[in-house]
């Protein structure tokens, strides 16, 4: 998985952020099924998690602007 070589890193909103771990906590899906439909890896996915039960949607804002 990745990125292609050339690519650009993916912007992610902290509204589209707390969508996608809110889909893994309140609606039971699985975190597995959440990052293959976002294309994106299991750690982040499971950092966003983390970030959210530690520090709430503020965990999720992003600290450097694109």
């Amino acid at each position: 998985m990745g990125r292609p070589k050339g690519g650009i890193n993916r912007y992610w909103s902290k509204e589209e952020k707390l969508k996608a771990v809110k889909r893994v906590l309140n609606n039971h899906e699985t975190a597995d099924n959440v990052r293959k439909e976002l294309e994106i890896s299991p750690s982040l996915l499971h950092a966003w998690i983390k970030k959210y039960l530690n520090e709430g949607e503020d965990g999720l804002i992003n600290k450097i602007k694109p």
